[in-house]
């Protein structure tokens, strides 16, 4: 049996209105003989219909059903769980005075009358009443069923209970008054304490307090509502803002709003929707079908339009654009809002329009109220006198003079149906008529019906009818030649990333942030306006649902019943989960399972995932996987983050083998740091060894957290093996000599100190050697380098004195120590074994030292003017690189050949490296490669014809390869020799002259006496008068060229000083 059968047999008993109350609560037919007179009281019925229903179950001879078989082992389901709920607090006023003038027995009977018209109210709003108080009413809307609009309702439950509740008569003839307080949050609710008649559900949170003390602030008749609560309402209601007040337990002060009335809106969307219109994205194609038919319509060819889609799939915002686009024709509009609380209110959407239009006011008598309806209908009331009697006997206002009518109630129906279309479609002659249906997924009947007539009379009409509905809803109309349908799927990435920017356009967004906001909210409008504000306002926080969103997002999955376990266990695993590995976490029986997933296929929660070789699913919108899983409480996901864990670990040993960060993350959520932090460190050397750095920072870094939870020493020695591990993959992303790397390198060595640990205090001052070296100060380099020696050396490890000696030889070239790094090269050339050290490139910087001993061999020797052995050894360097396939040891070795090519003056061999290091650095995101590679290139293609495109490209990267390339001085060395060659002497002489200031160690820097031999040449080139500062610096070049052994580096600057000598003799 379903809801509607309940529904139905409620209808039979004239009980009809709790069928709300009764779905909300999960409430059916064959659960009926077990519920109590207390189950009914806290479901809002009144004593005498409590009576009655219970009559009515009697005599129905319902069976109890049969118990349910235990759940499965494992984590078993509790009651409570984490979700927004509107909590509403009502009490009445001055019952403590009354107390004291009424005999007990009657004040029992009062607070019992009280307590029923209170209970009622709420009932017929889907409240859920948690606890009577004496006087005082605790309920709760959003649990135990979620509701989109619950905020919506426990107002418009609270209005009902002031009006009920003032029907009643104290004995000193007053009338009864409560006060209401309602908040709107995040709270831990529904876990059952008591037995018997004590028995309760807790909550637990600010809200509930919030509730109560806003009730306790208001004054007689009044509702008081927070401020999420009052962001969650929209337009819908009438507030009044009562300002800022100090509440007893709240560390702030505390906005409220005062309730005032029920708004007069035309559109449930334009009232509930905040901030300004955003330009209507990614519709242009239903925009110009909606226009087409609009033109026919105007010509006479009527027209009805359905457009269908999902909720928050911009269905009343492609309306709404509709409607500004026709704002500078002349036209007539009529706007009929379908309500979800008067779905069984015949014509409520028709009611509500000719309240509006007639303008009636609350304080009009039934004379006035005539009176305007006959202004309104005038043309119509004078040919047909049974108008103002038909439309009176709709807008429930009574007529003094009535006379009994000669139809049947059928028939006054059917003529009051004719009234209304005939009327709304006569408008269309003097001008257009645009007539919109929104929500039809809640029209009543007899709106059907009238919509079914207007259908089929629309068609010689100027009218165009828009109905907008969810998918849920099917029009009886379609099959009608003057319909069309219109479907709106979810917006592309880029439509998606432009609404993104078009809502947060004040406030910059970063690329990441954005694409997180498209991949969460899947192409739905709503999804991304509310989560792009939620990210503006909560800059900080981490992702969660928006409040906005919250009660719909909960409403989808509280309608699936018991199925709604499976979706939260689904939930824990990811977005995309497989059937296998949901059967072996749940515990659930085969065929209950598969049952329960195709119900969750039917109601749109997920689809089967075609792409993926095993039976796997998907949940459509990322967010309703995480209101699921954030609806959980913490104990429970963690037991659920365990068990899955524990299930990869032990029956599919493939995914824990590929994808051991998705364990690390279980094990992390689960509250087992020490699992998880195996595994983040088995995901990042799996990334360090893709060469996915960025990800195996992630990785370690998130190893890092968990690291630092651990007891002493575990702790110490995992941070230490995290810090290098992310200090040498901070190097290859950030450069040898970012400050990133300095600092994981720094803590590594710190800790590495307290533990005694040579190993890690080895690399730990490697990393510190290296980026020392980088950074220009090279006599730290030096003795780092030296203390890097003694260390391996007291060690008795070959590997870390391989290490060691490769910091000396790299040291001295980078100082310009020909002889010391020709020598530590060729050392490190004997001892390199690639089968023994090809992992040595992961563990130190990035990049292999045979491959570094090969290339800085190479030169040196062409700072020693050996080119034929320079050669050889360059070769011998990418050879090795590419048997040893690993990306960032191929780009190193191919930027640092096109430098070995470069001093050489060989453009064609120093493009063909540079050109591929790019690619390279391109492809696997190896950034210090890429702009320094780009330099090279840009050297390389500087003569003739080819000047200007370089100088062109050293203008573009510059600022890159100094700022994150290892040889910044080097570079700019460069960039001043092509731009001396493009004509721009001054440009260049501004580099070499930055070059010189950030040289750490005067005279010390191995492309030093090239970067003074070409300042001489900048100055030359600029005025024949600086001659003797160009001397200058052609000396100053090589003499360091001299003292360094750089043979041809000396041999240009004396080159450059003969020929100024020429040119002096010849003047």
């Amino acid at each position: 049996m379903g809801m509607s059968d309940l529904r139905d047999w409620l209808r039979s008993n004239n009980l009809e209105q709790y069928a709300d109350a009764f779905e909300a609560n999960d409430i059916d037919l064959d659960v009926l003989a077990e519920l109590t007179d207390r189950d009914l009281e806290q479901l809002g019925l009144s004593l005498g219909n409590r009576r009655r229903l219970l009559k009515a179950i009697a005599g129905r001879g319902a069976e109890p059903s049969p118990p349910k078989p235990a759940p499965a082992e494992g984590p078993r389901p509790a009651d409570a769980e984490r979700r927004q709920v509107t909590v509403l607090f009502a009490d009445m006023v001055g019952s403590t005075a009354v107390s004291g003038k009424v005999d007990p027995e009657l004040l029992g009977a009062l607070i019992r009358r009280y307590q029923d018209a209170v209970a009622g109210a709420i009932g017929r709003y889907g409240g859920f009443v948690a606890k009577f108080m004496g006087d005082g009413v605790l309920a709760y809307f959003g649990f135990p069923r979620a509701f989109e609009d619950a905020a919506e309702r426990a107002v418009r439950a609270a209005l009902g209970i002031l009006a009920e509740v003032g029907d009643i008569e104290l004995p000193d003839k007053t009338r009864v008054q409560a006060r209401i307080g309602i908040a709107t949050g995040l709270v831990v609710v529904g876990e059952i304490i008591g037995t018997g008649i004590a028995q309760e559900r807790t909550i637990v949170g600010e809200t509930p307090n919030l509730a109560a003390r806003l009730q306790a602030l208001a004054g007689p008749d009044t509702i008081l509502v927070s401020e999420t609560t009052q962001n969650l309402l929209g337009g819908l209601f009438e507030l009044e803002h009562t300002g800022e007040h100090e509440l007893k337990g709240f560390a702030r002060p505390v906005s409220a709003w005062r309730v005032i009335g029920e708004a007069t809106v035309e559109s449930r969307f334009a009232a509930i929707r905040t901030g300004e219109n955003l330009p209507l994205i990614g519709r242009a194609h239903e925009m110009g079908l909606m226009l087409e038919r609009w033109q026919l319509a105007r010509q006479g060819e009527g027209q009805i339009v359905t457009v269908i889609g999902e909720a928050g799939i911009g269905k009343s915002r492609s309306i709404e654009a509709l409607q500004e686009a026709l704002a500078g024709e002349p036209h007539a509009r009529i706007n009929l809002q379908c309500s979800p609380h008067h779905s069984d209110s015949a014509l409520y959407p028709v009611i509500q329009y000719l309240n509006r239009a007639a303008g009636f006011a609350a304080a009009d008598s039934p004379e006035a109220r005539i009176e305007k309806l006959g202004a309104l209908f005038a043309q119509r009331r004078a040919s047909d006198p049974a108008t103002i009697p038909l439309l009176a006997e709709l807008l429930s206002i009574p007529l003094a003079a009535a006379q009994p009518s000669s139809q049947t109630p059928a028939q006054r129906k059917a003529s009051t149906l004719a009234l209304i279309v005939d009327e709304f479609l006569r408008m269309g002659e003097n001008h257009p008529v645009l007539i919109v249906v929104e929500d039809a997924h809640w029209i009543d009947a007899s709106m059907l019906e009238m919509m079914m007539r207007l259908t089929d009379s629309i068609g010689r009409t100027r009218s165009l009818a828009l109905v907008t509905a969810r998918p849920d809803f099917t029009p009886p109309w379609l099959a009608r030649p003057q319909a069309t349908l219109v479907t709106l799927g979810r917006l592309g990435r880029q439509e998606c990333a432009q609404l993104v920017a078009g809502v947060a356009a004040a406030h910059g967004l970063s690329v990441e942030t954005v694409a997180a906001i498209v991949a969460k909210t899947d192409g739905v409008p709503l999804f991304i306006e509310e989560l792009t504000k939620s990210v503006i306002e909560s800059v900080g926080e981490d992702g969660a649902v928006p409040a906005t969103l919250k009660d719909s997002l909960m409403a989808r999955l509280d309608r699936l019943g018991e199925a709604r376990e499976v979706a939260q266990i689904a939930a824990v695993i990811g977005r995309q989960f497989s059937l296998a590995l949901l059967d072996a976490v749940s515990g659930k029986d085969s065929v209950e399972l598969e049952a329960t997933l195709a119900k969750l296929v039917a109601a749109g929660i997920v689809f089967p995932d075609e792409r993926s070789l095993e039976r796997s699913f998907t949940f459509k919108h990322a967010l309703v996987r995480d209101v699921a899983y954030e609806s959980l409480l913490f104990a429970r996901r963690r037991r659920w983050h365990e068990r899955i864990a524990t299930a990869l670990e032990k029956h599919f040993s493939e995914i824990a083998a590929n994808e051991p960060g998705l364990l690390a993350y279980h094990f992390g959520e689960a509250g087992l740091p020490a699992a998880a932090c195996d595994y983040r460190m088995r995901a990042g050397n799996q990334a360090v060894g893709r060469s996915a750095y960025p990800e195996a920072i992630a990785h370690f870094s998130a190893g890092l957290k968990l690291a630092e939870t651990l007891p002493a020493p575990d702790s110490m020695r995992r941070q230490l093996d995290f810090w290098l591990k992310l200090g040498s993959a901070l190097v290859v992303v950030h450069g040898l000599q970012s400050v990133e790397a300095e600092d994981a390198y720094t803590r590594a060595d710190e800790i590495g100190e307290k533990l005694g640990d040579r190993t890690g205090l080895f690399q730990a001052k490697w990393g510190l050697w290296i980026n020392a070296n980088l950074r220009h100060k090279t006599a730290l380099a030096r003795d780092r380098a030296s203390e890097l020696v003694t260390l391996a050396q007291r060690s008795g490890d070959g590997e870390l004195l391989l290490e060691a000696y490769h910091c000396q030889w790299a040291t001295a070239f980078f100082r310009g120590d020909v002889q010391d790094a020709l020598d530590g090269a060729r050392n490190g050339v004997e001892l390199y074994d690639m089968a023994s050290h090809r992992h040595l490139g992961h563990q130190f910087g990035g990049h292999d030292p045979g491959v570094c001993a090969h290339c800085l061999r190479g030169n040196t020797l062409q700072l020693a003017d050996e080119g034929q052995n320079a050669r050889q050894s360059i070769a011998q360097a990418i050879a090795l690189a590419e048997l040893l396939d690993h990306p960032n040891t191929l780009a190193h070795g191919l930027h640092n050949s096109g430098i070995g090519h470069q001093l050489g003056a060989d453009r064609e061999a120093t493009f063909t490296v540079a050109h591929r290091a790019a690619g390279l650095a391109e492809k696997f995101g190896l950034m210090p490669w890429r702009a320094s590679s780009l330099v090279l290139a840009g050297w390389a293609t500087a003569v003739g014809s080819g000047i200007a495109d370089a100088a062109r490209l050293i203008d573009a990267e510059i600022g890159k390869a100094t700022a994150i390339g290892p040889l910044p001085q080097y570079y700019l060395g460069l960039a001043a020799e092509i731009l001396l060659a493009a004509g721009r002497a001054a440009d260049g002489l501004a580099h070499l002259d930055r070059a010189i200031a950030g040289i750490d160690e005067p005279g010390i820097g191995f492309y030093l006496p090239e970067i003074f031999r070409l300042r001489g040449a900048c100055l030359l080139a600029l005025s024949r008068d600086n001659r003797d500062e160009a001397v200058v610096a052609f000396v100053t070049a090589r003499d360091i060229a001299r003292r360094q052994g750089a043979v041809i580096f000396e041999r240009r600057a004396e080159a450059s000083l003969s020929e100024v000598a020429h040119h002096g003799s010849r003047g």
